[in-house]
């Protein structure tokens, strides 16, 4: 709720549309067995942000929860979409680059770490004008 309760607060500033929390795709079990969900998510232009979220500081938790994000985020925006995790961890850049070279997703994810949390509108506005 707080993720998104930031991100509502710099949606008009940063062009945002169609931020949402919980969205989730679900599909027929028969056909595709994929059913899953992004904690919060908006939209500029066609360009997806989709963001995890965790209370944990657990290094191996935080870096699941970004990869799968990640693999999300593609799946439902393409390769323009960009994701990125809010988490308590004390260490996000070495989540962000444990992903990075595991994936090969360079530049296309962030970690938004226990010393970003009360400035976390700004930071989300520095990702988002930094993405092109």
């Amino acid at each position: 709720h707080y993720t998104f309760h930031q991100l509502q607060g710099i949606a008009a500033d940063q062009d945002l549309h169609r931020e949402g929390m919980g969205i989730g795709l679900q599909t027929d079990r028969s056909k595709t067995p994929y059913d899953f969900e992004v904690d919060v998510a908006a939209m500029r232009g066609y360009q997806l942000f989709a963001l995890a979220c965790t209370r944990s500081d657990v290094r191996q938790m935080c870096t699941t929860k970004l990869l799968e994000v990640s693999i999300r985020s593609s799946q439902l925006g393409g390769e323009e979409a960009r994701a990125g995790l809010v988490c308590c961890s004390p260490e996000p850049l070495l989540i962000k680059q444990q992903v990075e070279d595991a994936w090969g997703v360079k530049d296309r994810v962030r970690v938004f770490g226990c010393d970003d949390l009360l400035s976390l509108a700004d930071r989300l506005t520095k990702w988002i004008e930094s993405t092109p």
